[in-house]
């Protein structure tokens, strides 16, 4: 997780780099976080691959709040992570929010089917077409994904805090990290 620190601060000011395949690298929940402070901040990035890692639930959380703020990113590959039902969940509400989401792969995440379904139904555009066709009845109407509110809390995990995502980044880079995230959060 070192390394993914110096990786995401680079992240936040690159403006070149479009695909970044991290797949099969250890990258934990702590490196999961911090590659969403960088997704966060990043204008570049189009197609992140995240599969074979061991980011867990609260990586994906992590992940899933940098969606609500990233734009730019098509494809997010998070394939055998063991993200689970807690983390799937908010990937769904992530998705509804990022309209540049167009591939997702979730395969081997002791995830719910449910839940892998219902995101790639919104990440398709089906569950948009099927609910404005039926937006009166018993369905709710998502026919504007800019309208739709960012749940409170999206990005706050409670799993995390300083001292557990530091525990394995140089000092002097999370410094770094920990010093921008604080001045977004105070600037909010």
């Amino acid at each position: 997780d070192e390394k993914i620190a110096t990786l995401a601060m680079s992240l936040v000011t690159n403006s070149h780099v479009q695909i970044l395949y991290l797949s099969q690298c250890g990258i934990t929940a702590k490196g999961a976080y911090l590659l969403a402070f960088a997704l966060r901040k990043n204008r570049s990035l189009e197609h992140l691959w995240l599969n074979g890692n061991k980011i867990g639930s609260v990586g994906a959380e992590a992940i899933a709040a940098a969606l609500f703020e990233n734009k730019t990113l098509m494809t997010l590959g998070l394939a055998n992570n063991s993200i689970g039902n807690r983390g799937g969940k908010k990937l769904v509400e992530a998705v509804r929010e990022n309209e540049s989401i167009t591939d997702i792969f979730l395969e081997g995440n002791r995830m719910n089917k449910r839940l892998v379904d219902e995101i790639n139904s919104i990440v398709d555009g089906e569950e948009d077409e099927e609910e404005e066709v039926h937006g009166e009845g018993s369905y709710y109407m998502h026919s504007s994904k800019e309208a739709r509110k960012r749940p409170a809390g999206a990005d706050k995990f409670i799993d995390l805090d300083d001292s557990t995502v530091t525990a394995s980044v140089s000092p002097s880079c999370v410094g770094r990290m920990l010093d921008a995230i604080q001045e977004e959060e105070e600037e909010e």
